[in-house]
Order: C-alpha cells, then structure tokens, then sequence
C-alpha cells in the first residue's frame, strides 16, 4: 500500500473515533494561571481559590461508564473539579 493512501485510509477510519470523543453542545473554558501564580505540589489547595466557579465540573457532569450504577448518587459522591 502506499503512503499517501495509507494516510487517507487511516484518517477515514478513526474520523469517527475522534467525533465519538466530542460532547456536542458542550465547551470546557480553559483557565491559565499567572505566572506568578502557578500551583505547587506542596499539599496546600489554596492555589486553585483563584479559579472561578465557572470552571468547576461538578458531579452533575459525570457519569459512571463501567455500567455498574444507573445514576449518581450525591451523598457517596459528590465533587467538583476544577
């Protein structure tokens, strides 16, 4: 097989792997930290006060995909991840 035809193939075939990744409708903004302000691994989570709620995924947002739970149950777990 050729290189160039090799490429397409491969491009066609995990097109819809990729699409099968995306979340329609959703967007996840993207926070950057200042410079001088980058989190540390020191144990401390005070770092992570100065990102808005709005960057918070919350239980809401997840799903259990091993098909062991139907639904999430807030009082075993409840996060939000920033």
């Amino acid at each position: 097989m050729k290189p160039p035809l090799f490429g397409l193939l491969s491009a066609l075939l995990s097109g819809p792997l990729l699409f099968g990744l995306s979340r329609p409708g959703t967007e996840f903004p993207i926070y950057q930290f200042p410079t001088d302000a980058i989190p540390r691994i020191d144990g401390q989570t005070d770092d992570w006060a100065q990102v808005p709620e709005t960057y918070v995924v919350g239980t809401d947002e997840l799903w259990d995909s091993s098909g062991l739970f139907e639904e999430t149950r807030p009082e075993s777990l409840d996060v939000g991840l920033r």
